[in-house]
């Protein structure tokens, strides 16, 4: 599959989903988002669905790190058997979901012969990709193709959820949606195994630049602050100073003044956008004058 056609492949889910516990391999999380992507959200979908993904499909859109030659096939297969026996957690009741839990698909299979896997998701699963009015969240699946982490995905969904600019998330909501609750006891491995990589390949790889502090309670860490904006959304273009010269959209001036030492030009402008946009989701005057585009 080209990049071209990554690219028109849009991920809805329902934010009750999105919110929901659960935990997959990264493997497990790109089949599933591959087939949600295929789902019109706005259509209904019979609970005999059946959605077909050849493998070559399936191959393009995982990392190639992951994957080594010959043993494709036996990491697709343990993938596909493992999700037969993932669970969601509806831990935050609301009128959609109630408190429950189901299983991620009502049947699943890998079909080698054919060289495709067929699954349907399980009928209380469905009202949360499609017939979607409100309450929902997408994304281009390309967004997150370089993820190796599957951490990664879920904090990038939770943040395109969020339409603020900030979230304080304490450790037992973390551990408890992310299913961590019997490992890391220690917060830095937390930190150290889980946030930061999530937000190092969010930061590099997708439209969204976040970052995290510690809050204590005395000595103790009890939660954390994360900010993050999505560059993505800011579509209007400022028609001031066309013919100024830019880099990203940034004036050049404005980059040899603010650059950090070491900073590449787009470096630099990717910061200072993003700045830009904290300023403007807090309510607080922007200071620079930034094309979007």
């Amino acid at each position: 599959m080209a990049a071209e056609e990554h690219d028109k492949l849009v991920v809805v889910k329902h934010n009750d989903l999105i919110r929901a516990a659960y935990r997959l391999t990264t493997i497990e999380s790109r089949i599933v988002l591959a087939c949600v992507a295929k789902i019109n959200s706005k259509s209904h979908l019979a609970t005999n669905h059946k959605i077909s993904i050849h493998v070559s499909e399936i191959q393009d859109i995982l990392n190639k790190d992951e994957i080594n030659g010959g043993s494709f096939y036996i990491h697709l297969k343990e993938a596909v058997d493992r999700l037969a026996e993932r669970w969601v957690y509806f831990l935050e009741p609301s009128k959609r979901s109630g408190e429950k839990k189901t299983r991620w698909v009502y049947t699943v299979e890998y079909i080698p012969t054919e060289a495709k896997i067929i699954l349907s998701f399980s009928p209380d699963i469905l009202p949360f990709l499609c017939e979607l009015t409100d309450n929902f969240t997408k994304y281009q699946l390309s967004n997150i193709l370089s993820f190796k982490a599957s951490y990664s995905i879920r904090f990038y969904e939770m943040f395109k959820s969020w339409q603020n600019s900030e979230k304080i998330l304490t450790i037992e909501w973390l551990k408890e949606h992310l299913e961590l609750e019997d490992t890391y006891d220690r917060i830095d491995n937390l930190q150290n195994r889980v946030i930061k990589p999530a937000l190092a390949e969010i930061n590099q790889h997708s439209d969204i630049r976040a970052d995290y502090v510690p809050i204590k309670q005395g000595r103790k860490i009890i939660a954390f602050k994360f900010t993050f904006v999505c560059l993505s959304e800011k579509k209007e273009i400022n028609k001031k100073n066309l013919k100024a010269e830019r880099i990203e959209g940034v004036l050049k001036a404005d980059l040899d003044k603010y650059a950090n030492p070491g900073e590449s030009y787009s470096q630099a402008a990717t910061r200072l956008k993003t700045e830009q946009l904290m300023l403007e989701k807090t309510g607080k005057p922007t200071t620079l004058d930034i094309l979007w585009k």
